[in-house]
């Protein structure tokens, strides 16, 4: 805590003269004794610079507000703990339309304007370590839902003849958005159609499409139904299964020919009608 108040980065800087601008405001307007107004802001520009502060340097009469505030701590000032002091020795205002102002009542408004300053501090701070701001924030979420309807839009040619209305007419218009809510609800309302439309058109093709025995007769019964039979990650050339080549040749088996057999050997063209 006490680094980041006391960091010399050139936006700590700033925000230091931010704070002690606003705090005398504040005193000002809540009629502070003008010593006492000097004597605080000093005292907290001193521990900005060195990180201590000397009661020897200040008014005796403003001793006990110095140092029972040290005692406290005085980065503790800045988490809304201030010394009681520092309202015994402002004491009671009377304004102009003749109410009292009490030195409860001036010592709230100081750690208002205080833990008010601190918070942007920490938003401040934020973003200078992440980088990060309101604008940087909609870009990259507008970005990931940009790059998610491409991906839906990608899927247009999987999906059925019937459910060409999940698309836009227009996908450009689309994507031009920069409304991140227009965006997020045809994601979440086509999403799941569309996902849907792609597996019922897979099962759909899986279903209607003719095995290729059907336009051919066997040479062999007896090897045409051991073709049959035959496996996807039964093939003899499957470059993506490394695994099984290695397990051959740890069993001393011979290794297949990268050559399949043609599927010439187990069918003949049937003549036509």
């Amino acid at each position: 805590m006490e680094h980041i108040l006391r960091c010399k980065d050139k936006s700590q800087n700033q925000w230091r003269k931010t704070f002690l601008s606003t705090l005398r405001d504040g005193l000002i307007a809540y009629q502070t004794k003008f010593a006492l107004h000097v004597v605080m802001l000093t005292a907290l520009e001193e521990w900005f610079r060195s990180g201590l502060v000397d009661p020897e340097n200040y008014p005796i009469e403003y001793e006990s507000a110095i140092q029972s505030q040290g005692l406290i701590g005085w980065k503790n000032f800045f988490l809304g703990k201030i010394s009681r002091a520092w309202g015994v020795a402002q004491g009671q205002v009377v304004m102009s339309n003749g109410k009292v102002r009490e030195p409860r009542s001036w010592s709230l408004m100081i750690v208002k304007t205080t833990l008010k300053q601190v918070i942007n501090l920490w938003y401040q701070r934020n973003d200078d370590v992440h980088k990060i701001n309101t604008v940087v924030r909609k870009q990259n979420l507008l970005s990931k839902l940009k790059d998610s309807i491409k991906d839906l839009l990608s899927m247009r040619p999987q999906c059925r003849a019937t459910d060409e209305f999940l698309f836009p007419e227009d996908p450009e218009y689309l994507l031009n958005s920069s409304d991140e809510g227009i965006l997020s609800r045809w994601i979440l309302s086509r999403k799941p159609a569309i996902l849907h439309s792609v597996k019922r058109a897979k099962e759909s093709d899986i279903a209607r499409t003719n095995p290729i025995y059907n336009f051919f007769q066997p040479t062999d019964p007896t090897n045409f139904q051991r073709a049959m039979r035959w496996k996807r990650d039964r093939l003899l050339h499957d470059p993506y299964n490394k695994k099984k080549r290695h397990k051959a040749q740890s069993l001393g088996q011979p290794q297949s020919s990268s050559i399949q057999t043609s599927i010439a050997k187990f069918l003949n063209p049937r003549k036509p009608l």
